[in-house]
């Protein structure tokens, strides 16, 4: 069996699956990160437990992110005509073409989409949990998680934008490839006639 454990899932997957689940950690004990720490790991062994649950589990949950970009996201972006990808190219093209851009744009879209989803996720989950607290056990929260808050929707706005030129670029690459192969094939037909 060859594990080739690339950038791609490691990057795209994980880093928005730790994210999500720090959000709601820190959520869940009101952005109190001594209440977080005594809480899930009370010991040197339940730190190492902890850290190997939160690190399976963030896969897991990025995987899912993933699964949502892949299948609600671009499913809706695939459906303008003008925004419509060639995605078979990543079975069709050439190894070299498919590296090239898997490493230079599709990882880095992958991530900034899985992210924008990890921070709307986690944002309405953190005011939901919020809205909660306030509304029936009266706990204040830190002054400075409406800075976290803050710090949120500008990280959402800033992988928007990086996901929205990342695809763009992606679909000009893609397209310029596939045009240059339907030339190669019409000018290798017209040498053999």
């Amino acid at each position: 069996m060859n594990l080739n454990l690339k950038p791609h899932p490691l990057v795209a997957h994980w880093i928005p699956g730790i994210t999500l689940c720090s959000i709601i950690l820190f959520s869940v004990f009101n952005w109190n990160y001594k209440c977080l720490i005594i809480s899930i790991a009370p010991s040197t062994q339940g730190l190492a437990f902890s850290v190997f649950l939160l690190t399976i589990v963030s896969f897991i949950i990025g995987e899912a992110l993933d699964a949502f970009r892949n299948s609600i996201i671009e499913g809706c972006l695939d459906k303008k005509k003008k925004n419509k990808i060639k995605w078979d190219f990543f079975c069709m093209g050439e190894k070299d073409e498919i590296n090239n851009i898997d490493e230079w744009y599709f990882t880095w879209y992958a991530f900034s989409v899985n992210m924008c989803s990890a921070i709307l996720f986690g944002s309405l989950v953190s005011l939901s949990l919020f809205f909660a607290q306030v509304s029936y056990i009266n706990i204040k929260w830190p002054f400075w998680s409406i800075i976290i808050f803050m710090i949120m929707i500008f990280l959402f706005g800033l992988f928007c934008f990086d996901a929205k030129n990342l695809r763009k670029e992606i679909k000009v690459s893609i397209d310029r490839l596939y045009h240059r192969k339907k030339m190669s094939v019409i000018l290798g037909n017209n040498e053999k006639k």
